[in-house]
């Protein structure tokens, strides 16, 4: 399955559960894990 066959709510839906999980890995490791800015500086919006 893409992205392309995904609702604006699956999507929305996908990226907040994304977003639990690097909060949680983030508390679990440490901000220093991604450093800087971070990976997905781009990508977060």
């Amino acid at each position: 399955m893409g992205g392309k066959e995904l609702s604006d709510a699956e999507r929305d839906q996908l990226l907040e559960l994304c977003r639990q999980r690097l909060d949680a890995f983030r508390e679990q490791r440490g901000e220093e894990v991604l450093g800087g800015d971070g990976l997905l500086g781009g990508v977060n919006t």
